[in-house]
Order: structure tokens, then sequence, then C-alpha cells
């Protein structure tokens, strides 16, 4: 069977973001993890892939404008959204 790059790019993307998403809850009660973090990273990793990811993140760099800047370095996903809506740089 074959398939496109970008095809395997986006199974690889959602099989990391969703590991990362899982070691996160798992985080939340082990002590060894850094649980927040890790589902804050799987939630950046799959945001180009699900659009309610990417409000939910819009609404955490509301509430917490500190965060917005290490979403925006973190997601590429923000400036591929910003240039297809027309937005330009915001």
């Amino acid at each position: 069977m074959h398939y496109s790059k970008r095809v395997l790019w986006l199974i690889a993307r959602q099989t990391v973001g969703w590991s990362l998403v899982a070691c996160g809850i798992a985080g939340l009660v082990l002590p060894i993890l850094p649980g927040w973090l890790l589902i804050g990273w799987g939630a950046i990793t799959l945001a180009p892939d699900f659009p309610f990811i990417r409000r939910m993140l819009h609404h955490v760099e509301r509430k917490v404008p500190r965060l917005k800047p290490l979403i925006h370095k973190m997601g590429h996903w923000h400036a591929h959204e910003a240039s297809s809506s027309g937005e330009g740089g915001k």
C-alpha cells in the first residue's frame, strides 16, 4: 500500500500528539511526569488537525496572555491559519 508523504505526516503528527496527551493525563496522577505541560504540547501538536483544539488554544491565549508567545512559537498552525483567513500577520 502506498501512502503519500502528507498522509504519513498526518498519521505521525496525530500519533505523537495523542501520545503526549495520554502521557500528560498519566502525569496528572504520577509525580514524575509534567502532566499539564505534556497535555499542552500535545494540544499544540494536534491543533492543525482539530478545529476544537484550535478554539481551545485561542481561549487559553485570551485567558492567559503570558502563554500566547509560547503557543505561537510552538504552533506553526497559527501562521497558516492567519494567512488563509486573510488576517495577515496577526
